[in-house]
């Protein structure tokens, strides 16, 4: 029999989120007065002069359409000068690395060498062999393939 598992119960209710910090969510407070809000046009439907013009408002920016004021700007270059040396850093590390080849892999998404070989041979043995098991047992059987040629998947089944 399975596993019965009980709900989560969220850690923190919104409204201890806004008693701890009251000015959570303000912007959306904001912006609500907007004639879009509310509706299913919000989401990706271009704001008109109108609206562009509240939104603003609501927000407190004064300055115009493609202008950065100078203290936004040169906190965002600070930053990015802040991670400059971490990245750089990390970027060494990953070279030195035995790891290097597999974590590229990973990221760009390319299956291991002898994924798919050992897909076809899976599938082929079902095909001759074809197995009267239970649909957990197939899935079971699946993941014991994958799980052996493609070493960055969690998971399996409870035995």
């Amino acid at each position: 029999m399975g596993m019965i598992r009980k709900p989560l119960k969220p850690r923190f209710s919104s409204q201890k989120i806004h008693q701890a910090n009251p000015d959570c969510g303000q912007d959306h407070n904001r912006l609500r007065r907007t004639k879009k809000a509310g509706t299913n046009k919000v989401h990706g439907s271009p704001l008109g002069a109108e609206e562009l013009a509240g939104a603003k408002k609501a927000l407190g920016i004064t300055y115009p359409a493609f202008e950065l004021p100078a203290d936004i700007l040169s906190t965002w270059r600070a930053a990015g000068m802040r991670s400059q040396n971490i990245r750089g850093e990390w970027q060494s590390r990953l070279a030195a690395s035995t790891s290097k080849d597999e974590f590229e892999r990973r990221q760009n998404g390319t299956l291991p060498t002898g994924f798919l070989e050992a897909m076809d041979a899976h599938k082929r043995k079902l095909s001759e062999d074809k197995p009267k098991v239970a649909t957990r047992k197939s899935s079971q059987m699946a993941l014991d393939v994958i799980n052996a040629v493609l070493p960055e998947t969690l998971g399996g089944l409870p035995t």
